[in-house]
């Protein structure tokens, strides 16, 4: 996910960054107050998945960022996570009011952060409804990488047909005994999946990863899915670009 980062504090600013960028899916811009926070949101060219905002900063506050973004026809469904140093009433009331996402006491653990953002991402795959072979918008996903259409499309093409040589891997018996490690490859998946917009296929992929038994082959019905929905998306995308 392209997700914004506002944190005045510059220790607490690099923590954040360095768990967001542990999972190597999500794409970082980070702020050092309101003002810079919301001069990244007005720009066209830049489209956030979500923002995650500390309260007290000076000048704008977080607080008061949310609710510009609450009130932006363009901005106003962008999840919002904020974050606090105390848990104040009055503050905890003022961001149910601008239906946060979600709300973060430090100090900062990996597992508070990550916990908050997964919600974020699978809300983002319920939202997109159960229609198979579906792919986000094509203009959102290249605002949010910085790539062009036809990029884009090459890169679903090369994702797919790793997809599809690794789920011939984990169909044959002779790697039954290293299905734990192939199944290590389904985060990565499911990350290229997120981003490049093909949701449905990433929801899939995590179903599979929790379905699968500590020893053995992978359930027939969730690799069955899997594979047809593969082959949905890359009817929908059509034939894969030629070499130069």
């Amino acid at each position: 996910m392209h997700i914004l980062v506002a944190e005045d504090d510059k220790v607490s600013r690099e923590l954040l960054r360095r768990m967001l960028e542990s999972e190597r899916k999500h794409t970082l811009v980070l702020a050092s107050d309101g003002e810079e926070a919301w001069n990244h949101l007005l720009d066209p060219s830049q489209a956030f998945d979500a923002c995650i905002m500390d309260i007290q900063m000076p000048g704008l506050d977080g607080l008061e960022v949310a609710g510009r973004i609450r009130e932006n026809e363009r901005l106003a469904r962008i999840p919002i996570i904020l974050c606090t140093a105390t848990n104040d009433r009055a503050s905890v009331q003022r961001a149910a009011g601008l239906s946060v996402s979600g709300y973060i006491v430090k100090p900062y653990t990996r597992n508070r952060v990550m916990d908050q953002l997964h919600k974020i991402e699978e809300a983002r795959v319920a939202d997109t409804g159960d229609v198979p072979g579906k792919l986000e918008d094509e203009t959102i996903v290249c605002g949010r990488l910085g790539i062009d259409g036809e990029t884009r499309r090459a890169l679903l093409h090369a994702m797919l047909g790793d997809m599809r040589e690794w789920l011939s891997q984990m169909r044959d018996p002779a790697n039954a005994s290293g299905m734990a490690k192939l199944l290590v490859r389904a985060t990565g998946f499911k990350g290229a999946c997120l981003s490049l917009g093909a949701l449905r296929a990433a929801q899939q992929l995590s179903g599979l990863q929790g379905s699968l038994p500590s020893s053995g082959s992978p359930p027939e019905q969730a690799l069955k899915e899997l594979e047809k929905e593969v082959a949905l998306l890359g009817e929908r995308l059509g034939a894969a670009p030629v070499a130069a």
